[in-house]
């Protein structure tokens, strides 16, 4: 039996939840400007303490400091010199660690390039290549071309280039997410379209606006303008009907198993009350990640726009935040999943993670874990993965631009099985 929906009840839920998000903002707002106050007083202490260390440092004045010293008892002074010495080192250790870390958060994820990093050569393609203001390119060439190409580049790299053993997507990058170290790149920093890749974003952004876990059984009702953009952008969907009441949790893998924007756009409106109000929050995300220069979101599906965009470096620190956000890792890495009957599909949605399934048989030197796909006309085929090594090791690998939905996941277990545990000199 399903209640009736009424407008001014979930007006007042609607109500309620804004009000509770505006509550949350405030507080964590109040927190950072604590903590930046906080951080603010040990950097003066340690300006402090260095230049307390520089004077102590500098020679001893003649006679009215010696005879000072001289009338100054050694057995009293000694021991409070030694504590006031300890006190100031322990006082810049603790400043120096607290201004490193806070570095560190400040650069978001910086991913290095090492010595052996394996920089895979450019291929001739021009799918979903795009200028920085936005336009593709037009110098399109013929499938046998890229693949060409794309073979030349990838045995100069060291692969076989028989059967599958080899890069086609021009954009490309593995990433050692235990180090942050560049293993293999292809164009990594060029701005690609990300299409569904952007999901990923949309469930860290969802999570980390969760009131409470318990707000995962929340309830949202299915709008007919949610229902109308999932058809009308021609979007992968759930299939949810209007007037559907679909818990928060089933959203998160309505979002991603089935790659749906019906369950994408209602977690946005829930969450932030509008599509443009949640990618106001996906872009906030973006620049304390530390990569707001180069990537920009104006939806929460990756419907195409010249400004929603990303590079295959940025979209692998948006994984790896995810990876380490548990509930969204728990999502990303699920194979498959049931949604309870609904009021316009009593028999409820068997869904599918079908990157997962398809790559889960391949020969990765690991088993990829987490894995979202993506395409629309303009981005080509692309996806994202995370991979726990036979090395015990963790990786994340981005491919973008592949010609078609296999060729992008043979370009992933390409990429992991040559580099998986071996490094470049496999």
């Amino acid at each position: 039996m399903y209640n009736e929906w009424d407008p001014e009840e979930e007006a007042r839920r609607r109500r309620t939840r804004a009000r509770r998000r505006a509550k949350e903002r405030r507080r964590r707002r109040n927190r950072r400007i604590a903590a930046t106050v906080a951080l603010l007083a040990i950097l003066l202490v340690a300006v402090l303490v260095i230049r307390h260390h520089q004077k102590s440092a500098l020679p001893e004045e003649p006679a009215a400091s010696a005879a000072v010293t001289e009338r100054s008892s050694p057995a009293v002074t000694a021991p409070a010199e030694e504590s006031a010495k300890a006190a100031s080192t322990e006082e810049a250790i603790e400043a120096s660690s607290v201004s490193a870390y806070a570095s560190l958060l400040a650069s978001g994820y910086s991913f290095s390039e090492t010595d052996e990093t394996a920089v895979l050569s450019e291929v001739s393609s021009t799918i979903g290549a795009a200028s920085e203001s936005g336009p593709l390119t037009d110098q399109a060439v013929t499938m046998d071309e890229a693949k060409a190409s794309a073979l030349a580049s990838s045995k100069a790299a060291g692969f076989s280039g028989a059967e599958n053993d080899y890069v086609a997507s021009p954009n490309a990058i593995l990433i050692d997410a235990d180090t942050n170290e560049v293993v293999a790149e292809r164009d990594g920093t060029a701005r690609i379209y990300p299409a569904s890749m952007t999901k990923v974003m949309t469930i860290l952004v969802a999570a980390e606006h969760l009131s409470s876990e318990d707000a995962l059984s929340d309830t949202v009702t299915i709008s007919q303008e949610v229902c109308d953009e999932s058809y009308v952008t021609g979007s992968s969907y759930v299939g949810f009907a209007v007037g559907d009441s679909v818990r928060v949790e089933d959203l998160f893998y309505g979002a991603i198993l089935p790659s749906g924007a019906d369950a994408a756009i209602a977690l946005a409106d829930y969450i932030a009350g509008s599509e443009e109000a949640f990618a106001e929050l996906m872009n906030e995300k973006a620049q304390e990640l530390g990569i707001g220069e180069a990537t920009h979101f104006t939806n929460c599906v990756g419907t195409y726009a010249a400004d929603h965009y990303t590079t295959a470096r940025d979209m692998a620190v948006i994984m790896k935040a995810a990876a380490e956000n548990d509930f969204c890792r728990q999502v990303l890495s699920t194979h498959t999943y049931t949604i309870p009957g609904t009021q316009g599909t009593p028999a409820g949605f068997d869904l599918s993670n079908w990157f997962l399934r398809k790559i889960e048989d391949k020969d990765t030197n690991g088993t990829v874990l987490c894995g979202k796909t993506g395409y629309v006309q303009e981005a080509g085929n692309c996806a994202v993965s995370f991979l726990e090594g036979d090395d015990g090791k963790h990786y994340i690998c981005v491919t973008a631009r592949a010609w078609d939905g296999w060729r992008c996941i043979y370009d992933q277990v390409a990429l992991y099985a040559r580099y998986v545990g071996t490094g470049t000199s496999q």
